[in-house]
């Protein structure tokens, strides 16, 4: 694992600043085996804080499931998928879980051997709304994942739909 020096520096090389065509490279796919041969599916994102803090983001009940055999699933230099071990990122898979929203981030801690693949993945934490209010009716809101884990094989295409907010803050549990 690299040193606390290291990921410093390595984590500042990853917050690249991104075009609108590259954004996808922040975007992974977690993929867990159950117990019935099936897959538990979900998307996360790399995000980078203060600059030099890389983490995984996902939802809880993606987070919850995840093991030493869950696979992340990124492109590759010429866009195809890419399934890494996700105890490359962080081998104790120690997940931080909000107490309430269904969020949780794990800490990246990279493995040497997969340093060369997290070059300019990492998405500004600064950029992130954090605050709670509800986004403007009138602002552009674009979500990007694999619904059912479409997208995460073969080419690497990771489905976007664009939208406008239709109602205030959802609060229910």
């Amino acid at each position: 694992m690299t040193n606390i020096g290291e990921k410093g520096r390595f984590a500042k090389k990853m917050n690249m600043k991104l075009t609108r065509d590259q954004t996808f490279q922040v975007v992974l796919n977690l993929r867990t085996l159950t117990s019935q041969g099936g897959e538990k599916v979900g998307t996360g994102i790399f995000i980078v804080k203060n600059g030099t803090d890389p983490y995984i983001l996902t939802a809880s009940h993606i987070a919850h499931d995840c093991n030493p055999s869950t696979k992340v699933v990124i492109n590759d230099s010429n866009s195809n998928s890419q399934s890494l071990d996700l105890p490359l990122f962080n081998a104790q898979l120690n997940w931080k879980h909000h107490p309430v929203a269904d969020v949780s981030v794990l800490p990246v801690n990279p493995d040497p051997s997969i340093s060369t693949h997290l070059q300019g993945r990492f998405f500004p934490y600064e950029q992130l709304n954090t605050t709670i209010t509800p986004p403007s009716r009138d602002a552009y809101l674009t979500a990007v994942g694999f619904p059912n884990g479409l997208g995460a094989s073969g080419r690497f295409s990771p489905f976007t739909f664009r939208s406008h907010a239709s109602s205030s803050l959802i609060t229910l549990l």
